[in-house]
């Protein structure tokens, strides 16, 4: 298939690189001496208009960036039904006009900005909601009513960004929500978020000055950075007992918020992202100024194990 690849410093994982044939092509999952190709990468196949379709391996992990833009003559990508790809990112097919077959694997947790932006011919549309397969992707910002439709799995990277909405239902079977998601929308004063959520991504809620407050599903693990920076009414959060990490910059500018609860107390370090020094935290006695104050370009870590839990 003339498909150009690239094994890592000599491991047993390959890159495709490149191509420079057209029509069909089937990226193999093995390279050489057996490497296993786990990655496209970025700009791969940035503007090769003489492709028409690609079959991706059940070995391939992630989708660079810009990987398959400006491919104009790209109709179709077929995954192997035991795909195991996870990431998406930003770009990644971009300007493929032609592009109307897509099936986005189950295994897909991430989906960067812009990534099937100007793929006219497979983005559909239903009540305000850009959707790609059951991944919603962006808005109309025309739309008098914006409503996720129940079979919604995902939602990509700064999909609703700048939204002007004040309420948004997330339906239960959503289990990714990407970063930026909600970034800006400033008139937003209420969110629920599904319990099968273990992730409050980087950025998802920066910048909507009119919420209040936000409750946390159980199964939650990370708060990413900047999750809710500049929440200026944020007043309220309870931090689940799953939660292990709470991002640099996490509660930045939240400056009235005035009830922090952690359901659990124990281990808690503010982590020093430039050289690593750890400070314990015993947040039952501290303040919630402490989040938005004193260490918010830290990021905070619960160290269980060493706490003997």
């Amino acid at each position: 298939n003339n498909i150009s690849y690239s094994k890592v410093d000599g491991e047993l994982i390959a890159y495709v690189t490149s191509t420079f044939g057209t029509g069909d092509i089937v990226i193999s999952p093995t390279y050489g001496d057996m490497s296993v190709v786990v990655l496209i990468n970025n700009y791969a196949f940035d503007g090769k208009t003489g492709l028409t379709g690609v079959v991706i391996p059940n070995t391939l992990e992630e989708i660079g960036y810009g990987a398959f833009a400006n491919c104009t003559g790209l109709k179709s990508i077929t995954f192997a039904n035991d795909a195991v790809v996870a990431v998406i990112n930003a770009d990644a097919f971009s300007g493929c006009a032609s592009l109307e077959s897509f099936t986005i694997p189950a295994s897909v947790v991430s989906i960067g900005v812009n990534a099937f932006e100007g793929c006219t011919a497979l983005i559909k549309e239903e009540k305000g909601v850009y959707y790609v397969d059951n991944w919603a992707i962006g808005y109309n910002a025309e739309a008098t009513e914006i409503v996720l439709r129940d079979t919604t799995v995902g939602i990509a990277d700064n999909a609703f960004e700048g939204c002007n909405i004040k309420t948004m239902v997330i339906p239960s079977s959503v289990a990714y929500i990407g970063k930026n998601a909600f970034k800006d929308c400033v008139a937003l004063e209420k969110i629920n978020l599904p319990s099968g959520l273990t992730k409050i991504s980087a950025g998802v809620f920066s910048g909507c000055k009119a919420l209040a407050s936000v409750t946390l599903p159980q199964g939650i693990k990370e708060i990413g950075n900047s999750a809710f920076y500049n929440c200026a009414a944020f007043d309220t959060i309870t931090i689940p007992a799953n939660v292990s990490v709470i991002g640099i910059y996490a509660f930045k500018g939240c400056y009235n918020l005035t009830s922090v609860t952690f359901e659990n107390v124990a281990g808690w370090y503010t982590v020093d992202g430039t050289n690593e020094q750890a400070i314990y935290v015993n947040v039952s006695a501290e303040n919630p100024e402490r989040l938005y104050l004193d260490y918010t370009n830290f990021q905070w870590v619960r160290k269980a194990v060493e706490q003997g839990e």
